[in-house]
């Protein structure tokens, strides 16, 4: 068991809800330079701090006083997270990280099993979150993968978890009135982006977004991507991307739900934008393909 009290001075500023990392002194594991001992008061148990150290994975917990302070009420229903943001703003949270060769054991193994390498993480803003040690997977408005690191506008985003306990996802959205959605361009001349682009492509989540992206990104079928977060049939998020001659539902095929939303997804999509839209029917989320994989299937239907 760690004692946390040599790191009191530290403890004392955290708010609810938030993490910071520190070298463990005297680590049994070996010397700790990168800071590998994570301090977390919860958000939803202020009167103790949580202690865990990534390179000995020993555990610590100590008893404090509370103090105010703004924090994430992660203790909201499961598919949503209510936020208190910093100055009456939107925002993400506290203390993430960015540097994917910091994150955790569990993080790096959710990033490899999801194909992504640091160079994507960095360009798509993924990080790894110490306060729910979940990963953090932002909202953007826009992305330009040709540019990965040109974004705009935060929606809100997901903190996809990394253990067996609570649910897969929490989200939080800046206006919970409007689905959030994200579009990837393949770059920011949008005269020249709409002359080329031949596909728009739709699909579930982010990661499956970036795979079908960089896997067309020097490619000569340029796709539009349209990231619906799910598999709700929504006209605003459909009416996003339209300037494509053919058009193309691709989610994850795993049941017959999932299978009866992509078609309706692709009627409500034809009559917005007036072009021809398919279903992929059989492959599996592009996020568990390889890039050549997508490319054929995406090559496929952009020619069939």
């Amino acid at each position: 068991m760690i004692d946390l009290t040599d790191w009191t001075k530290h403890i004392r500023d955290l708010d609810r809800g938030e993490s910071i990392r520190v070298n463990h002194h005297d680590c049994p594991a070996g010397q700790d330079t990168r800071r590998r001992l994570y301090l977390t008061k919860p958000a939803g148990s202020p009167d103790v701090v949580l202690g865990y150290c990534h390179n000995c994975q020993d555990k610590g917990v100590l008893s404090i006083k509370t103090g105010s302070g703004n924090y994430r009420q992660f203790d909201a229903p499961p598919d949503s997270v209510d936020l208190l943001p910093n100055n009456g703003e939107f925002s993400a949270p506290k203390n993430l990280v960015t540097d994917t060769t910091e994150w955790p054991t569990e993080a790096i193994a959710w990033r490899i099993r999801a194909n992504l390498d640091s160079d994507v993480c960095e360009g798509l803003g993924i990080a790894y979150d110490p306060s729910t040690h979940r990963v953090y997977l932002p909202m953007f408005d826009t992305m330009y993968y040709a540019d990965q690191h040109h974004m705009q506008s935060l929606e809100g985003y997901q903190l996809r978890r990394l253990t067996d306990r609570g649910p897969k996802y929490l989200t939080a959205v800046k206006d919970s009135d409007r689905q959030p959605s994200t579009l990837l361009l393949p770059d920011h001349d949008a005269t020249a982006h709409k002359r080329q682009v031949k596909m728009g492509v739709l699909v579930e989540d982010l990661i499956s977004g970036a795979a079908v992206a960089n896997a067309c990104r020097n490619t000569p079928c340029k796709v539009e991507v349209i990231v619906n977060y799910g598999t709700k049939v929504t006209p605003e998020v459909l009416a996003r991307c339209t300037e494509y001659d053919k058009g193309l539902v691709w989610l994850d095929n795993d049941s017959e739900h999932v299978c009866d939303q992509s078609h309706k997804i692709a009627r409500v999509w034809r009559m917005i934008s007036g072009s021809y839209v398919a279903v992929e029917p059989q492959a599996k989320d592009p996020k568990n393909l390889s890039d050549l994989e997508i490319y054929d299937i995406i090559n496929e239907h952009a020619n069939g």
